[in-house]
């Protein structure tokens, strides 16, 4: 059993194990057929969903496709963006924080990170940004948003003197129609801040070109450390895009300056 479990391929525990020989053209099939096995999987998938075992290597080819690859057992990266259904989540989302929360908040929700930005690859979770009237969130917010679906998580570790954040949602973690709630201080620039970055990369091309390029050899990074052992995929993937997000960060800063001035 462990044998057929680890060369990758189904296991019907009531009835029989796989051959190496039948192991070996499972798999030669995969990678032949790859784009098509999400599809097919789905097909199926009523015929296999008892009793059926999966490893990891086999999950990861059959959930990846042209368009979606995993980076590790259950965190998909979008290559090609799903805009639409990303622009209707942070629609749909707003109003519903915005609703329930109510008085608390003190400016329009804003649509910020990678999502926000057209056309970009990444993880599908949609980032929502506003500033509320005290800071921290009170426990009167952590209560409507837990009403709602929204776990608070406290000071975030990116400005923990400007920005607290809840998740929630529709989908699990990493999962399309996932949503992160940052509620900055009222009155700091994080907001700002954070449109700055989503506006100059929707504007400029070659600082859009650079952040997709890094984003992507992250993805791949992190599904080698996720195949091989390595460091976190997650923490892999932030580490290599790290410099070129700072970079242009600071660009996008001065960019939105200079706006402000009328330059």
């Amino acid at each position: 059993m462990a044998t057929a479990m680890d060369a990758g391929c189904f296991v019907n525990r009531k009835e029989r194990s796989v051959s190496k020989q039948s192991s070996s053209c499972t798999l030669h099939l995969v990678s032949t057929y790859k784009s098509a096995i999400p599809n097919l999987l789905l097909l199926f998938r009523p015929a296999f969903a008892d009793g059926v075992y999966y490893s990891t290597a086999f999950r990861r080819m059959m959930m990846s496709s042209d368009d979606v690859i995993y980076v590790d057992d259950d965190t998909p990266f979008y290559t090609k963006q799903p805009t639409a259904e990303l622009n209707q989540i942070f629609q749909t989302e707003s109003k519903r924080i915005a609703s329930a929360l109510g008085g608390h908040v003190t400016s329009d929700p804003l649509h910020i990170g990678s999502t926000a930005i057209k056309g970009l690859p990444g993880t599908p979770v949609v980032d929502i940004a506003f500033s509320i009237r005290e800071f921290p969130a009170n426990d009167d917010v952590v209560s409507k948003l837990s009403k709602i679906g929204y776990d608070y998580k406290g000071p975030s570790p990116h400005d923990d003197k400007n920005d607290c954040w809840a998740m929630g949602g529709n989908a699990k973690k990493g999962h399309l129609g996932r949503v992160i709630v940052h509620m900055s201080r009222d009155g700091s620039d994080f907001c700002e801040n954070a449109a700055a970055f989503r506006d100059y990369c929707n504007a400029h091309p070659e600082a859009f070109k650079a952040y997709k390029n890094v984003k992507l050899q992250g993805a791949e990074l992190a599904r080698e450390n996720a195949n091989n052992g390595g460091m976190s995929p997650h923490f892999a993937y932030k580490m290599h895009k790290n410099k070129i997000q700072r970079d242009i960060v600071a660009k996008s800063l001065a960019w939105n300056n200079n706006h402000k001035q009328g330059n």
